[in-house]
């Protein structure tokens, strides 16, 4: 939850209007939903390492590796979230300092 938090988060506060941020979180969230699916299918042919940790980058990724209870290793899901949390929330905290909010 903390890597969808921060880039839903993030997004949020770079677009423009309100409708212009829900559009672009909706689109991402279903291309990532769409990524995993199809990175399981390519792990469950071939083990490949590049694969595997694209898929644990992926937030769904991650839910599908817990539902499944094939996690072999949540410390480093854990890590990799908390990298990506703080990666785009020092990101959207620097543009937010630097938006003009009296627009």
């Amino acid at each position: 939850m903390l890597s969808f938090v921060g880039i839903f988060y993030s997004i949020s506060i770079i677009a423009s209007r309100k409708s212009k941020a829900i559009i672009m979180n909706m689109a991402l969230a279903f291309l990532m939903l769409i990524a995993s699916l199809i990175m399981n299918g390519m792990l469950a042919y071939d083990n490949n390492l590049f694969i595997q940790f694209l898929f644990d980058l992926n937030p769904y990724g991650q839910i599908a590796q817990l539902t499944g209870m094939e996690s072999l290793n949540m410390f480093r899901c854990l890590i990799i979230d908390m990298v990506v949390f703080a990666i785009f929330t020092i990101f959207g905290i620097k543009y937010f300092d630097n938006k003009d909010i009296m627009n």
